[in-house]
């Protein structure tokens, strides 16, 4: 699974229950960060990201480019922000409010 989140408190922990859940977890603080892995073909059973985060790209950004250039990456949105919370679900993909239970996410993975 890949993890994108500035918060390094939430991504802590949100990397430690995922693994308590048996998932894999490789974690980038910013879109831009984890865009050169993407471009590069890496292959995640989930790309979890945060909406608002520092650098060029954000959240929303990223789940568009994915959707153009990599449409068969599983991809799920979170957010803390009501106001993002609206643009994100225009995109078609699922999103979660912050807090959010781990658990939740186990309909995305399949499992």
């Amino acid at each position: 699974m890949l993890l994108i989140e500035d918060n390094r408190e939430v991504a802590a922990s949100l990397s430690a229950v995922l693994e308590m859940m048996g998932h894999d977890v490789t974690h980038f603080e910013s879109a831009d960060d984890a865009l050169p892995a993407l471009k590069a073909g890496r292959e995640f059973r989930l790309v979890l990201s945060d909406v608002q985060m520092p650098g060029e790209m954000n959240g929303i950004d990223l789940a568009e480019w994915l959707k153009e250039n990599r449409p068969e990456q599983p991809l799920a949105l979170m957010t803390g922000y009501a106001d993002e919370l609206e643009r994100a679900r225009k995109t078609g993909i699922p999103i979660f409010a912050k807090p959010f239970d781990a658990e939740e996410l186990e309909s995305l993975l399949g499992a």
